[in-house]
C-alpha cells in the first residue's frame, strides 16, 4: 500500500480530540498512520460558532446553519436532510482542501452531509462514513438521526460501525459493498500496571457525565453501604454535579469531585485508581470503560447490553445487577482482594493492548478498497432506493 493522505471530517470537538473514537485513540492512530508514512490531517465543524475550521483557516457557515442543525432532536429526517443539503456553500471549503490534501476522506458526522454532494461533483476522491453511536436502541429513539445515518451510508463508498449493533435499510442489503464493516472504537494509552494500593486507601474511580441516566445515585447509595476505607474519586461535569457532590457529603463518603479536566490529566487519573465503575442505566457504547481496560484497571460495571460482549464478568472485569446491595458487594470484594483487581486489570489491559494498531490497519483496509472501489461504487442509489431509506 502506498503512502495514503486522509482527510477526516467530523464535529470541531470530535475533529480535534476524537477521531476514529477519542483524543486517546486519535492520538496513537495518527502515530500508527504516519509511522507507516501516512498522513491525517482534520477539517472541525463547529455548530457553536457556525465556523469550519482546518488548521488556522476558518470559515463561516450561513446564518441559517444552526436551526437546521437543530432539526436532529426532532422527528423530521426529510426536512433535514433537504435542508442540509441547501448548505451547499459550506462544502466549497473541503473541497479545495480535499483536491490537494486528500485520497480518502473519512466522514465522522452527519453534519458534513453538505459536503457531500459537492465532493461527488467537483472531485473523485472516495468518501468512507464512520457511523459512531447508530444501534437498535437509538433507532426507537431517535428516527431523525437514524434515517439520516443510514442515508449517508448509501451515499458513501465505504461504511464503517464501531459496534455490531446496526440495522442495515432495505435498500443496502442488496448491495453487500455498501454495508458497513464493523470496527472498534480505538486506545492506545496504556500504563504500566502497578501495585496501586500499596500503604493506601483504594480509590474508586467514575468518569463521565453527571446526569441521571449514569447511574451516580446508585453508586452513592451502595457505597453508604461498603464498610471498608475508600476514595471515590468523580471525573466530569454534568447538570447533577453540586447535587452528587452535595449527596456525598451528606453520606460522609470521603469524595473528590474534580469537575472536567484536561485530556491531556485524565491518564494519570486514571493510573492512580484502583478500581473503575461504570453504574450506568443505559450506554450506546461508553468509551470511558476501555480507557478504565486500557490502563489496567479492574472494571465493575452495571450489566447492559452496551457492556457484556467487551466484559467477560470474571475474567476481565465484574458484571453486576444494578441494585445498591449488588454493587457494594462486588465493591467490597475487590477492596478486600488486590490481588484479584491486578489480575483482572492485567487481562483487561491485555485484551486492549493491541487494538489501536490493529484498528489503524482495519481503517487502511477500508481506505485501499475505497481506492480500488471508488470507480464502480461511484454511481449513486436510485431514487426507489433513496425513496426507501428515508422511509424506513
Amino acid at each position: 500500500m502506498g503512502r495514503m493522505r486522509v482527510l477526516s471530517i467530523d464535529t470541531w470537538a470530535g475533529a480535534m480530540g476524537r477521531l476514529f473514537g477519542d483524543g486517546s485513540a486519535a492520538e496513537d492512530l495518527r502515530t500508527a498512520l504516519t509511522t507507516a508514512g501516512h498522513t491525517v490531517s482534520h477539517f472541525g465543524i463547529n455548530p457553536f460558532t457556525e465556523t469550519l475550521e482546518y488548521e488556522n483557516r476558518v470559515w463561516r457557515f450561513p446564518g441559517h446553519y444552526r436551526r437546521e442543525v437543530g432539526l436532529r432532536a426532532t422527528d423530521q429526517p426529510q426536512a433535514f436532510i433537504r435542508s442540509m443539503r441547501d448548505l451547499n456553500r459550506f462544502a466549497l471549503p473541503v473541497v479545495d482542501v480535499a483536491r490537494s490534501k486528500a485520497d480518502v476522506i473519512h466522514l465522522h458526522t452527519e453534519l458534513a452531509m453538505p459536503a457531500i454532494e459537492e465532493i461527488r461533483r467537483h472531485t473523485k476522491i472516495p468518501m468512507v462514513y464512520t457511523q459512531h453511536t447508530v444501534n437498535r436502541v437509538q433507532l426507537e429513539l431517535s428516527r431523525c438521526n437514524s434515517v439520516v445515518a443510514r442515508l449517508l451510508v448509501t451515499m458513501q463508498d465505504r461504511a464503517i460501525e464501531t459496534a455490531d449493533e446496526w440495522t442495515a435499510p432495505s435498500a443496502l442489503k442488496s448491495n453487500s459493498t455498501r454495508q458497513p464493516v464493523i470496527i472498534p472504537h480505538a486506545i492506545g494509552h496504556r500504563h504500566p500496571i502497578q501495585n496501586r494500593s500499596a500503604g493506601r486507601v483504594p480509590t474508586i474511580l467514575y468518569v463521565g457525565r453527571l446526569t441521571a441516566i449514569k447511574g451516580i445515585d446508585l453508586l452513592l447509595d451502595a457505597l453508604d453501604l461498603v464498610s471498608r476505607q475508600f476514595r471515590l474519586v468523580v471525573v466530569g461535569t454534568g447538570p447533577r454535579l453540586e447535587e452528587y457532590r452535595q449527596r456525598a457529603s451528606d453520606l460522609g463518603i470521603d469524595a473528590l469531585f474534580t469537575g472536567q479536566v484536561p485530556r491531556e490529566e485524565l491518564w494519570g487519573i486514571y493510573a492512580q485508581a484502583d478500581i473503575f465503575v461504570c453504574p450506568t442505566e443505559f450506554d450506546t457504547y461508553n468509551l470511558t470503560v476501555d480507557e478504565a481496560m486500557a490502563s489496567g484497571l479492574p472494571v465493575l460495571a452495571s450489566e447492559i447490553d452496551a457492556l457484556r460482549g467487551r466484559i467477560e464478568s470474571g475474567s476481565t472485569g465484574i458484571l453486576c445487577r444494578r441494585d445498591k446491595d449488588t454493587f457494594a458487594e462486588c465493591i467490597t470484594y475487590l477492596i478486600d482482594h488486590p490481588k484479584e483487581r491486578r489480575k483482572l486489570g492485567s487481562a483487561a489491559q491485555k485484551k486492549l493492548a493491541s487494538r489501536s494498531i490493529e484498528t489503524a490497519y482495519a481503517y487502511l483496509e477500508v481506505y485501499s478498497r475505497a481506492l480500488e472501489g471508488a470507480a464502480e461504487l461511484r454511481s449513486p442509489l436510485s431514487t426507489a432506493s433513496s425513496t426507501a431509506v428515508l422511509n424506513a
